[in-house]
């Protein structure tokens, strides 16, 4: 039988694996290129058997490439190109799959417009924010599920609750419930991607300046997050932060639906009590995104106590302060934070949980925050740890930060910064550090896997404690 064959240029993004897996789980044939992969999205791909490719090459996109490279018959296709190729926003007309592709006149759709297509409802729940918009998601789709509600999804995380975090939807899904992400769609579609969603029911967690390389200045972030109030209908809902100033500004000012807030710190104190005790995941701030998921869920018609036990049983997403070591006097925790923003938030959160251990942390910026005007942003960012470690910067063409730069900016400002351009340099020296003290914990922070870091140092870790 013949199937439909799509192709994935940037396979190895967190969200466009899982799209990726989806589309397999659905019966076609899935290949996808990238420039690296690395844990955790390349175990996930490799474990449902999605066919990846490194580079870019124009050889990708042509059959009988992979007929001479595989055995068997799972690439007996008609065409000798893909039916659609689907393009990540970041990969540009210098591509060569890009290129290629649209030389032989194959289609091209980015990921906004699969989700469009595969996933959005009438009845669209839109979770966006700065920060907590992944976690906030899952939380969300977990209460549904668990609730036997039917319902699509696509959060970018690795949803420990989930086998996979985009599933598309049926003739009996009820609700699209979706990450808003407020980055650019792609270099030729300069808009963000929460604007293709079309909410109904919006749910707005936090805004503080991030992506500088695209919004050049705070105002122009804020902004964005303004239109994304107003697309919302009359008929509609916005569930929104009250103690963040901005997001209640914004709300306030231009909703014309109806809006509901949600205050934590008082919250947590009544009906959500229960995340002080019985919560498996650690940091103050995913109690406050557990009551965000909660209220919308609520407003929704989802009963209390269904709420409690889906939230309790919540497991939490790989990369969101996951700890991936532990032994009585160390431990490795892995975070997706990589903006000071959410660099700040994950530094306090794990400050705060075990405030007996002295906090290494391995940093590395997304692209958004290695502009060099964002660099005042970082001047409250990593007060409060012990060291900090900057890595090789993922190279990019363009005039932005290197992790020397961030170095000398970060000394001024009496922070023990240090650009190790060597992985296998970092690991020595942050493993001979973390000795220096009784209790240590080693805390990477990066959009990206750090190159089979953080697996190399736990096998440190175990080996030296087996000897």
């Amino acid at each position: 039988m013949n199937k439909t064959w799509i192709h994935f240029i940037g396979i190895a993004g967190v969200a466009t694996g899982q799209m990726a897996v989806e589309y397999k789980n659905n019966g076609y044939l899935v290949t996808g290129s990238d420039k690296g992969f690395f844990p955790p999205i390349s175990t996930h791909l490799k474990k449902n058997k999605i066919t990846i490719e490194t580079g870019f090459k124009e050889k990708h996109l042509n059959k009988d490439f992979y007929k001479i490279k595989y055995d068997g018959d799972w690439f007996k296709v008609k065409k000798a190109h893909p039916d659609i190729v689907i393009a990540q926003g970041t990969k540009g007309h210098k591509n060569a799959e890009y290129i290629h592709a649209g030389n032989k006149e194959i289609p091209v759709k980015y990921y906004p417009d699969i989700i469009t297509e595969k996933i959005l409802k009438d009845e669209s729940i839109v979770i966006a924010g700065t920060y907590g918009k992944t976690t906030v998601t899952a939380m969300l789709a977990w209460i549904f599920k668990y609730s036997n509600v039917d319902i699509s999804y696509m959060f970018g995380g690795l949803g420990l609750n989930f086998e996979n975090g985009v599933k598309f939807k049926n003739k009996d899904t009820k609700y699209s419930i979706i990450e808003g992400d407020e980055y650019y769609v792609g270099y030729d579609k300069k808009i963000s991607k929460f604007f293709y969603y079309n909410p109904k029911i919006l749910v707005l967690t936090s805004i503080k300046w991030d992506h500088t390389d695209i919004f050049k200045t705070k105002q122009d972030y804020i902004n964005n997050f303004r239109e994304l109030v107003k697309q919302v209908p009359k008929d509609g809902l916005i569930i929104y932060n009250k103690i963040d100033n901005k997001v209640n500004e914004i709300v306030q000012d231009s909703a014309k639906c109806k809006t509901v807030g949600y205050n934590y710190k008082k919250e947590i104190g009544n009906k959500y009590d229960y995340l002080n005790s019985k919560f498996k995941i650690i940091g103050e701030f995913n109690k406050e995104n557990a009551v965000a998921a909660g209220t919308c869920a609520e407003k929704l018609g989802i009963d209390e106590e269904s709420i409690k036990k889906a939230l309790i049983s919540f497991k939490g997403i790989k990369r969101r302060l996951e700890i991936r070591y532990r032994n009585k006097n160390l431990m490795i925790i892995d975070d997706f934070g990589a903006s000071p923003p959410k660099a700040r938030s994950s530094i306090l959160a794990v400050k705060k949980v075990f405030p007996d251990y002295k906090l290494h942390v391995v940093f590395e910026p997304n692209l958004g925050s290695r502009t060099y005007k964002a660099i005042e942003e970082y001047d409250k960012t990593f007060h409060k740890i012990e060291r900090l470690y900057l890595p090789r910067f993922t190279k990019v063409s363009g005039k932005y930060l290197e992790n020397y730069d961030l170095e000398k900016y970060l000394k001024k400002k009496n922070i023990k910064a240090q650009a190790i351009s060597d992985d296998e340099e970092l690991i020595e020296i942050v493993s001979g550090n973390i000795y220096e003290h009784k209790k240590s914990i080693i805390l990477f922070l990066g959009s990206h896997g750090f190159r089979g870091m953080i697996e190399q140092m736990t096998e440190l870790l175990e080996d030296e404690e087996i000897s």
